[in-house]
């Protein structure tokens, strides 16, 4: 054994043979679980916390989604977008957008006084990916999309006397297409 070895084997040596020592070192591990047990339960504490957290902001940014739907129907009012009186049947209210490009489509139906029915994204996090993607490039309308065929997109909208208007628009490729649309009857 090397010789600067020998002062800490000397020092191991000499806490085995004195009880004082002994008792010391046994007293600082206790202290030492101790202190794990606290800073587990600490560890836990603010787990918690932060759990509750995440779950009070998932809930504002819901609240803040349906003020803003309640907004821009507000604001839709304002501007005499949205009538009041129905002079008008809800078919004539709205505009015909078959064969039309969806942005544009979307443009004139806001136009008429409909509102897009905008959901939170939570919503489609297990939705298929023609979805998601649709979702993310502000269409938040989106209901669902076949994966098949001509990737055909469902899309909802309202009025403010609780009309429901479905609108289905298919990829061309260059883009979504308006192919047909309808009033959703309440079951």
């Amino acid at each position: 054994m090397a010789e600067s070895d020998k002062p800490i084997l000397g020092f191991i040596e000499w806490c085995g043979t004195h009880p004082f020592a002994t008792g010391l070192m046994a007293i600082v591990g206790i202290l030492g679980t101790i202190f794990s047990i606290y800073a587990f339960q600490v560890d836990r504490e603010e787990n918690k916390q932060s759990t509750m957290q995440s779950e009070r902001m998932e809930g504002s940014i819901d609240n803040f989604a349906d003020e803003s739907t309640v907004r821009e129907t507000e604001i839709q009012e304002s501007l005499g977008r949205i009538e009041k009186a129905a002079p008008k049947s809800i078919l004539d209210r709205i505009p015909n957008i078959t064969n039309v490009a969806y942005s544009d489509a979307k443009t004139r139906l806001i136009e008429s006084g409909w509102i897009p029915d905008k959901k939170p994204w939570r919503l489609y996090l297990n939705a298929n990916s023609t979805v998601q993607d649709i979702w993310e490039q502000g269409l938040e309308e989106v209901d669902d999309c076949l994966q098949t065929g001509n990737g055909a997109c469902r899309f909802l909208y309202y009025n403010p006397e609780g009309v429901n208007l479905v609108v289905v628009a298919i990829d061309q490729g260059d883009g979504l297409v308006v192919q047909r649309y309808w009033i959703e009857e309440e079951e």
